[in-house]
């Protein structure tokens, strides 16, 4: 065998390398970290997985809208965009956010959304090993339990919430500011 048939010494490194990563147990699911945002709504403690949403921030102006959905608490300006605003409480079963939210979390990719809150708790990360299947549904939009600390906490199923709004209100961000553009303008005469 000549020189140029012989595999080089690097070739045989990834070779070793790629079948040792077979020969490896697989990672135990376990035992990955998630992060979660931690937030009181009504008189639930509440966590929700950071890579379910888009952003968080502080509450800013709502402009409320006429609306027969009473969850809807208006439009908000996010990065250039207008954004319906949701009372995260409401949808929840909590009933209406009792004061002026103080934080929004922004959340959906083709129409976007914010839920609102009043009582933002922090961040942690938590392996999955600390989370537990709710048994039986107390609260709609929560599957799961995190165990933090020396309590627990309802998990919120964010895909679940904008199912619902987008199931139940039917409209979307562009929708909703197209509707407050009408609303805002005043009526036209008749054409002759």
């Amino acid at each position: 065998m000549s020189a140029a048939d012989q595999p080089s010494s690097s070739a045989l490194g990834l070779r070793r390398a790629f079948d040792q990563a077979f020969a490896s147990p697989a990672a135990d699911p376990s035992r990955e970290v998630e992060p979660f945002v931690l937030l009181k709504v009504g008189d639930g403690a509440y966590a929700i997985r950071v890579r379910e949403i888009r952003g968080f921030a502080a509450a800013r102006k709502i402009v409320a809208l006429p609306s027969a959905v009473r969850e809807l608490l208006g439009l908000a300006g996010f990065r250039g965009s207008l954004v319906p605003v949701y009372d995260l409480a409401g949808l929840l079963g909590h009933g209406p956010l009792g004061r002026p939210p103080c934080w929004f979390i922004l959340c959906g990719d083709a129409d976007p959304l914010a839920l609102a809150f009043a009582d933002f708790d922090g961040y942690v990360e938590h392996l999955r090993a600390d989370l537990r299947s709710r048994g039986t549904e107390e609260r709609s939009h929560v599957r799961e339990v995190l165990v933090h600390g020396t309590g627990a906490r309802s998990v919120i199923d964010i895909p679940s919430i904008i199912s619902a709004v987008q199931t139940n209100v039917g409209l979307g961000a562009p929708q909703l500011a197209a509707r407050a553009g009408e609303t805002a303008r005043s009526p036209k005469e008749p054409s002759r």
